[in-house]
């Protein structure tokens, strides 16, 4: 009867609240255990003798006011019999707020499990001991962390190491650039000789037992055959000079060197021979002198012959011809073949009606070859030749005798030894299209020219 009188009371004054709460569970709990201690025990003063005897106020009904902060009423003795509701350790102090009593049970419990479960770290937990975190690396001092702006001692040095490093690569000593002076001056020794047609100066700038290999194979050994063959070459050579291009001098010891580069070797009115040389340097006790000189020919440019032979198939008679007019197409060598000269006529009933003549050779500035045309009307052109899969295009620009500039393609097929189809595409005078040309086959009727 007590104890339902006691709920009853605090659901009407505080019980709204976590804090009325527990003191209600507290208070239920000492007053069940009296009761079962002492039943003649005379009951527990009202509510009503309770606010008269303690000057404090109840507990606010609005259960959003707190309650206050300490209560004078000592709280009843707990019964040794533990109770469903109870908590391990009871508080002698009513929490202030709703957020404080949650934080207690919260506590409590984890209390509870810490007893509950005893770490291997620290076996006994005290009454304010915390869940186990996991705790964060402390953090490095910011004096510590950041340089001093002031620069500290200089650390100690390692005593050195009683065995020296591997040595690397190292600069040239004054004894490796004062033997490759020394070899310079013996080269522009032997150019001097060469361009005054000393072949015994020369000679002499080879070792007694030394060999020369020319480009083309030939082998001289000793001085006095290398003497030999070069007063030779002098005397069927005037004026030659000699280039040396990319010189290249590696010292591999004190007493042997390694020369390598380009000669060119210039002669008046010939075309210039160059070849790879390769010359072994050797100490003796007269100097720097050469031991040995390794040539390769390399292959120079196509003369101007050489390239127009790609053309030589142009050379003899050819026609072409249909119902009232032909035209015969003649080509020749110049003298030395240093151009195709080419002379064309068209035949109107049996009458020539129009003639010109084109002249073909290699254009060294431009590198290519080319054509100039020149007709009994006065026109004149010129063309450029390109060779493709056996096709020969001829780009063309031509002025007409009254001044106008006209061009075309012309096309070039050999289809056999003596027949090639020709046509002239693109034709246009003065940006008016005019129309293609062909293709016309032409026949060879003899190779004479």
């Amino acid at each position: 009867m007590k104890m339902r009188l006691l709920l009853v009371l605090l659901l009407v004054l505080g019980a709204g609240t976590l804090g009325g709460q527990q003191v209600f569970f507290a208070q239920a709990a000492s007053q069940a255990a009296d009761d079962r201690e002492d039943p003649d025990e005379p009951e527990a003063p009202s509510p009503a003798e309770r606010e008269a005897a303690d000057p404090e106020p109840p507990a606010p009904a609005d259960p959003d006011e707190p309650m206050p902060d300490e209560s004078d009423e000592p709280m009843p003795d707990e019964s040794d019999e533990p109770m469903p509701w109870k908590t391990d350790e009871a508080s002698p102090e009513t929490p202030e707020t709703a957020e404080d009593a949650r934080s207690e049970d919260d506590e409590a419990e984890g209390k509870a499990d810490d007893a509950e479960e005893p770490t291997a770290d620290d076996p006994e937990m005290t009454d304010e001991a915390e869940p186990k975190t996991e705790t964060p690396a402390a953090e490095p001092d910011a004096d510590a962390a950041e340089p001093s702006a002031e620069p500290g001692p200089e650390p100690d040095m390692a005593e050195p190491s009683a065995e020296p490093a591997e040595p690397v690569a190292e600069a040239p000593t004054d004894d490796e650039d004062g033997d490759e002076a020394a070899i310079r001056e013996t080269i522009n020794s032997f150019l001097t000789a060469f361009h005054q047609g000393d072949a015994k100066a020369l000679a002499a700038h080879w070792t007694e037992h030394g060999d020369f290999v020319t480009g083309s194979g030939e082998r001289w050994q000793g001085q006095q055959q290398i003497e030999e063959r070069y007063a030779a070459y002098f005397a069927d050579t005037e004026d030659a000079r000699l280039e040396l291009l990319d010189t290249q001098i590696e010292v591999q010891s004190p007493s042997v060197a390694v020369e390598t580069g380009i000669a060119r070797v210039v002669v008046p009115g010939a075309l210039p021979v160059d070849s790879e040389y390769k010359v072994i340097h050797v100490r003796t006790s007269a100097g720097w002198k050469i031991d040995s000189v390794r040539e390769t020919d390399l292959p120079g440019p196509p003369s101007r012959e050489e390239r127009l032979q790609e053309l030589g198939w142009l050379v003899g008679q050819w026609v072409d011809h249909d119902e009232d007019t032909e035209i015969k197409t003649t080509c020749r060598w110049a003298t030395n073949q240093s151009y195709l000269v080419q002379t064309f006529r068209v035949f109107v009933e049996d009458r020539v009606d129009f003639e010109g003549t084109q002249i073909i050779g290699w254009d060294p500035r431009a590198e290519a070859i080319r054509s100039w045309t020149f007709d009994s009307d006065g026109g004149f052109g010129a063309g450029r030749w390109t060779a493709e899969d056996g096709r020969w295009t001829v780009q063309t620009l031509y002025v007409l005798p009254d001044g106008r500039l006209g061009s075309s393609t012309n096309v070039y097929e050999r289809l056999a030894d003596d027949k090639v189809s020709f046509s002239a595409v693109g034709r246009q005078v003065e940006g008016k299209i005019l129309p293609n040309i062909g293709p016309v086959l032409v026949t060879r009727v003899t190779d004479e020219q």
